[in-house]
């Protein structure tokens, strides 16, 4: 991340971060106000589920999701177009399904 970033933590000064890339901030907040992990899973309810969400947990991208291709959750497209109307089509069709209300949400990465 270029230029600056403030970041305000609950009972402790404002830091000013300036020049760092992406995600630094992060790592020293947690080195300086320390972290939480979570090891229990509970949303997640068949147990393909859980075994990716352990796989996200421990950094393993690439295996987790494998697993959400394996059950049809992850499309591949050869080009932009065709990944973007995927989407679109897949969402419109969640919201037949489940009505406007549902929760749902979309990933992209390019």
């Amino acid at each position: 991340m270029r230029g600056e970033m403030g970041v305000h933590v609950p009972r402790v000064q404002v830091f000013t971060f300036t020049g760092i890339c992406t995600g630094t901030p992060f790592k020293e907040l947690e080195q300086l106000v320390g972290s939480a992990k979570l090891t229990e899973i509970r949303r997640q309810k068949q147990d393909w589920q859980c075994e990716a969400s352990k796989l996200f947990a421990e950094q393993k991208t690439d295996e987790a999701l494998q697993c959400y291709q394996e059950q049809g959750c992850v499309t591949i497209t050869s080009t932009n177009e065709q990944a973007i109307a995927s989407l679109v089509t897949d969402y419109m069709q969640d919201v037949k399904q489940r009505g406007v209300p549902g929760s749902r949400l979309a990933l992209a990465h390019r």
